[in-house]
């Protein structure tokens, strides 16, 4: 924990990006059940289907928030270790 006087590492704007894509995510739970639910035509399938295809931007922001911190240009690191991290993407894209 650091104290108050001393500044904090964290960079408030990848804060704000995974707070707004964890909300994105949860929207994409709460939203399918007016898809599955209500017919097309009405207007709570079409309010379900608008918020559901909006907040399907929680996935890539947060690929793209792994790659910054896994890719991190001021971190030295083996060409081995990187070999390992990606094998273990690969592995996990792989299976889905």
């Amino acid at each position: 924990m650091h104290s108050p006087n001393q500044p904090s590492n964290r960079i408030f704007e990848y804060d704000l990006i995974r707070t707004v894509a964890i909300l994105a995510v949860i929207m994409i739970h709460c939203s399918a059940e007016y898809v599955i639910k209500f017919p097309s035509g009405s207007s709570q399938f079409r309010a379900g289907n608008c918020l559901n295809a909006a907040s399907r931007l929680a996935i890539p922001c947060f690929i793209m928030l792994s790659g910054r911190f896994l890719l991190d240009e001021n971190r030295i690191e083996a060409p081995i270790k990187i070999a390992k991290k990606f094998l273990k993407l690969f592995f996990i894209l792989l299976n889905l």
